[in-house]
């Protein structure tokens, strides 16, 4: 069973596709035992988050976020593609995943296990047997005798979305004794009702269901009813696996409800700022000014930037790290910061509404002149998802 999930950050040009794709193996036994109920053998979920860039620029440090993820098995893993890791978060919390770069047309591949107890099935398959005196289904079926089956099966999506590609494999089966198979079940026969037409009986042992031929809208069911003939003879009077199905369709969400929360990154702007001498700092006879510091910001990309955080700070040095002070005021780290939240994009700039002033030399008579360090802070902004 395939589930599948498709988001992107748009940003005008598309710089990021993400799909989650989910695979479900399930084994589901009904009557062993001689007890009507289903009996689930084994259930698990294969999940896949594949991170593509489609675009001609690169994008850098993607960090995507999920939720939902109470049934993760262990951690996510990196596949294969450019390298990514499963950044924080355990299960029950947020995972983030951190991809340092995608150049145009990389991808990056991740795989995840889910337990699968807690997750309902969207489509569901009942079977009834034919009934025997006083309405009791029969539990027993005499060597070479025939039982009618009548198979039922509905779509019961949470949302209301088609299931796509549904294809069902019916596999009679045979009895075993001193390691081989000494008869078979077999199909007797198609009754021509319901979605009989959708049903392909090539062989007495083998057939293939598609039903309502492979979608089912929501709510959709539809149904078949056969026969089945048992083996002329057995070993014993026990319990036989008569028929084993297989289920193959398509539903448009991911089966385990882990949710794309929330995705960063960010690819190349331009900024600068220009920085000169506003006026004198005072009427001393001394090299200090006050100097502006006037900030630009913008994108020749075909791209969108929430730009969040934009810091300014002066060294007397080519160390970023020593931070230096205000000449005029000695107790003032010379540092500022903007906190914009604006978008950028190649239409629209930031320009600051008020400059940064600040007291130091000129870079005259041997005083040095401010070095000014400038940190913008913006990722891609995400348009919707699809």
């Amino acid at each position: 069973m395939l589930f599948s999930g498709i988001s992107c950050v748009t940003a005008l040009d598309n710089r990021i596709n993400i799909t989650i794709t989910e695979y479900v193996d399930k084994n589901v036994s009904y009557g062993k035992d001689f007890v009507y109920s289903d009996n689930v053998e084994y259930y698990f979920i294969t999940g896949f988050i594949n991170v593509t860039n489609p675009s001609n620029e690169a994008v850098y440090d993607i960090f995507i976020t999920f939720l939902n993820t109470n049934d993760l098995l262990g951690n996510v893993t990196y596949l294969g593609g450019r390298n990514g890791t499963h950044y924080n978060g355990t299960a029950g919390e947020y995972i983030t995943l951190h991809i340092p770069q995608l150049r145009p047309d990389d991808s990056t591949l991740f795989n995840y296990t889910m337990n699968s107890t807690s997750i309902s099935e969207p489509l569901n398959m009942e079977t009834e047997y034919n009934l025997g005196a006083n309405n009791y289904y029969w539990r027993k079926v005499l060597a070479g005798e025939n039982l009618t089956i009548r198979q039922n099966i509905t779509n019961e999506l949470d949302i209301v979305m088609s299931i796509t590609n549904i294809n069902i494999t019916m596999l009679t089966q045979g009895i075993w004794w001193n390691n081989s198979v000494l008869h078979n079940f077999t199909f007797e026969k198609l009754i021509t009702s319901g979605d009989w037409a959708n049903v392909t009986n090539g062989t007495n042992r083998t057939w293939n269901w598609v039903p309502s031929g492979g979608t089912l809208g929501p709510l959709d069911a539809v149904n078949i009813t056969y026969v089945i003939q048992a083996p002329n003879m057995v070993p014993s009077s026990q319990t036989y696996l008569m028929l084993i199905e297989q289920l193959q369709y398509e539903v448009p969400y991911v089966a385990s409800n882990l949710t794309l929360f929330s995705v960063h990154a960010s690819s190349k702007s331009n900024f600068s700022f220009e920085k000169r001498i506003a006026r004198p700092s005072n009427n001393n006879n001394v090299h200090n000014v006050t100097w502006e510091i006037v900030p630009h910001i913008n994108t020749p990309y075909d791209v969108a930037y929430n730009l969040t955080k934009v810091s300014f700070w002066v060294t007397s040095d080519l160390n970023p790290n020593n931070l230096t002070t205000d000449s005029v005021n000695p107790s003032r780290t010379l540092n500022y910061t903007y906190l914009p939240y604006a978008e950028v994009n190649s239409t629209q700039a930031w320009d600051p509404a008020n400059y940064w002033y600040f007291n130091y030399t000129d870079g005259s008579g041997g005083y040095p002149p401010p070095i000014v360090w400038m940190r913008p802070e913006y990722h891609l902004i995400n348009y919707g998802r699809g």
